[in-house]
């Protein structure tokens, strides 16, 4: 790793050469917290910040600490991440008014600011900070569907933020067209999927058995009880992994129900699993389903899709898995909360699934790596830009 001196000097090198060269847009990220705190928008956030960077474009952050003190880091591609200090959650929300402050000081130093929604802290600066020339750019991650009530707070500043956005960036066509919140912005959508790097050809991705897995926070949203249940219209030969924590009630609820299945030796919650663990119980998978009763994207399908494995997911709207897993294609789409109709979809793949398998990790790589998503917002930045400097605003 580059020591923090150098990173500063090969920082401030780009900065200037950024300042001297007008055709180069400087891009801050806004969101609510950003690695190593886990979450999917955070690893969306890191992969476009190191890429554009790697690309030679200036492209910092700034989002909620964790804690109640702010704190400065330096990326090894020399980004900054301005970490503001945070009372805590509430609602899902970082309670972070020194990131309004601390917007309104260096907003000055970027043209393009790319928010990632939903973050109302995010937004209410946004507001409140004089955005003269700025480029804004909504990365609409999801509608909120939890906390009803905030949500019919947040309303107004939402619609402004949407109306403010040159431009409005969804994750899939699928969600762009059925997100009742977005119907009357479609003029401004750029559909930008999520991407993740690909995997090494190297390893052994040989499937040998009949391995049905999932991987994703143990809570009820997930459907994982419908998938536990789905063993017993299966034969014998077929087992469940599931991948993940979270909620010990859930999760214990989910333990009776396999012991009440007498499902012990074919049904098995192994815990979280990250990295090389995750990659190997991929790898040795030959199936994998993802039950969720709402989902906006579903990152772990892309995951399956990049080691061959066809996918079982629920046709949820608005959503964008039926979007990344094609129906007959790539795998199958089935309705939520229906063990039986999973067990059929898994059965009627086995059929023909070298087909499945294949049309997969083809889909993968067209439509789903991280090369392809950083160049497409390389592109949208640049693009934005030389129409704002065409307008004459700038």
């Amino acid at each position: 790793m580059l020591s923090n001196n150098l990173m500063h000097d090969k920082r401030q090198e780009k900065i200037n050469a950024n300042l001297n060269n007008n055709k180069t847009p400087r891009i801050l990220q806004l969101g609510k917290f950003y690695p190593p705190h886990l979450g999917g928008i955070e690893r969306v956030m890191e992969d476009i910040c190191d890429g554009i960077n790697a690309k030679g474009l200036v492209c910092d952050c700034l989002v909620s600490n964790k804690e109640l003190k702010y704190k400065e880091d330096i990326t090894p591609y020399g980004a900054k991440i301005f970490r503001v200090a945070s009372f805590g959650i509430l609602a899902s929300t970082s309670l972070a008014p020194q990131m309004i402050i601390k917007l309104f000081k260096i907003i000055k130093n970027y043209d393009v600011i790319h928010v990632h929604h939903p973050d109302p802290m995010a937004t209410l600066a946004l507001f409140l900070v004089p955005l003269k020339n700025k480029i804004i750019i909504t990365h609409y991650h999801s509608d909120i569907f939890k906390n009803k009530w905030l949500l019919k707070c947040f309303m107004p500043l939402q619609n402004y933020l949407l109306k403010r956005s040159q431009s409005i960036v969804t994750t899939s066509d699928l969600y762009a067209k059925t997100s009742l919140f977005l119907k009357p912005y479609q003029e401004k959508i750029t559909t930008i999927p999520i991407g993740i790097p690909p995997i090494d050809m190297k390893q052994n991705t040989e499937k040998t058995q009949n391995i049905i897995c999932s991987v994703g926070r143990l809570v009820p949203l997930k459907g994982f009880e419908y998938l536990i249940e789905s063993a017993l219209f299966l034969p014998n030969d077929f087992s469940i992994h599931i991948a993940g924590d979270g909620d010990i009630g859930y999760k214990n609820k989910l333990l009776a129900l396999i012991k009440k299945h007498c499902l012990e030796d074919r049904v098995f919650l192994v815990g979280r699993k990250v990295g090389e663990e995750l990659n190997s119980f991929y790898a040795k998978s030959r199936y994998f389903v993802l039950p969720s009763m709402q989902e906006s994207f579903g990152i772990v399908l892309l995951e399956a899709m990049r080691y061959s494995i066809p996918c079982v997911c629920t046709n949820l709207t608005p959503s964008g898995m039926p979007y990344i897993n094609l129906h007959n294609q790539t795998g199958k789409v089935v309705e939520k909360a229906n063990s039986k109709a999973i067990a059929k979809a898994i059965l009627e793949i086995q059929e023909t699934y070298e087909f499945y398998a294949n049309n997969a990790k083809k889909r993968f790589l067209e439509h789903f790596t991280q090369q392809k998503m950083i160049e497409s917002f390389n592109a949208l930045y640049k693009e934005q830009y030389e129409c704002q400097k065409k307008a004459g605003k700038n």
